[in-house]
């Protein structure tokens, strides 16, 4: 706190410094622009493969955690008919190019529950269903 004596000199008068405020504030910023990335990542591990491509578009997200977790976007589905109602719901109102839904599943998943859940996404209506993995580039 910075304190100066006005034109009267008898009563002082005290100045709040902001600078340092500032400061820490711009660092602040700087670190949540840094890490704010890192906060939407799936806890899922993907398998690996030797090619892959970038979507394009926004498409559904079908997440299959390896704790039994369905998501569809960052929204909780249970399996079987309700995982089918809301990926149709999600899909409803798309242009038939637009009706693509990505599988993201852990590796540690039984094949058995990632047939299931592509059976649900063709059944809900969805033209192109892609698996997410991790480049090995």
């Amino acid at each position: 706190m910075a304190m100066s004596l006005g034109p009267r000199g008898d009563r002082p008068l005290a100045e709040i410094n902001v600078t340092p405020m500032a400061d820490v504030m711009i660092v602040l910023l700087i670190i949540f622009m840094v890490a704010t990335p890192f906060f939407d990542r799936p806890d899922v591990a993907l398998p690996r493969a030797a090619q892959g491509t970038e979507g394009g578009e926004r498409p559904v997200v079908l997440t299959l955690r390896a704790d039994g977790k369905v998501l569809v976007g960052k929204d909780q589905a249970s399996a079987g008919p309700a995982l089918r109602l809301a990926l149709a719901e999600r899909l409803r109102g798309r242009p038939s190019e637009e009706r693509s839904v990505v599988v993201v599943a852990d590796e540690r998943l039984a094949y058995a529950a990632i047939g299931d859940a592509l059976r649900a996404c063709r059944e809900a209506g969805a033209d192109e269903v892609e698996l997410a993995v991790r480049s090995d580039r």
